[in-house]
């Protein structure tokens, strides 16, 4: 064989082996192509997983945020509805006059006349009271102040041997006002069941 056939021969092994290298890189290359493009759909699919449980995540976040404000807002607005009840109660009750105005200031001055001992009484009232309350004291022997604290308007202070006891609109409003705000609550505010 002469060299130039052995040469050719040389080639045209190399020129197969080249292809067979060739080939097979081409084939690893394909495998591992494919093996990326399953890798990158797989994180893709599982980062769009991640991000729809994220955004329900925030939506659920959000929507509980704007239920607490709307709870918060529509709270504040109860309180102050039923503060102005108590307002408008307590105005018409101020605005009493006559009659029903000296009964009152009666039965809460009884009231404290029960529960205080009987040894050195003073009642203290408001001066808007001194006609209705001074007979009353005057009529028992009981020595009466006139100021005019306005925490004692439609009300009267005992003392006795160093204590005092108030009984007047504000003390009783201050006292029930949380029981009152249950029950108006209730009244104005109670979800009625939907007609059928």
């Amino acid at each position: 064989m002469s060299y130039e056939s052995l040469i050719a021969a040389l080639l045209e092994e190399a020129e197969a082996k080249r292809r067979a290298i060739v080939g097979q890189a081409q084939a690893e290359a394909d495998r591992l192509l494919g093996e990326a493009k399953r890798t990158a759909e797989d994180l893709n699919r599982q980062a769009e997983v991640w991000l729809e449980r994220e955004i329900a995540k925030e939506r659920t976040a959000i929507l509980g945020r704007a239920m607490l404000t709307a709870r918060h807002i529509i709270l504040q607005a109860k309180h102050e509805v039923l503060d102005l009840i108590l307002q408008k109660a307590q105005e018409k009750a101020l605005a009493l006059n006559g009659e029903k105005r000296a009964a009152i200031l009666g039965a809460l001055l009884q009231e404290l006349l029960e529960a205080a001992p009987p040894a050195h009484l003073k009642v203290v009232a408001n001066d808007r009271e001194r006609a209705t309350l001074l007979p009353h004291c005057q009529g028992r022997g009981i020595p009466i102040e006139f100021h005019s604290r306005e925490e004692l308007v439609l009300g009267v202070e005992v003392e006795a041997d160093g204590a005092i006891m108030r009984n007047c609109l504000s003390s009783r409003i201050t006292k029930a006002k949380p029981e009152l705000i249950m029950e108006l609550n209730g009244l104005l505010f109670a979800e009625t069941p939907a007609s059928s």
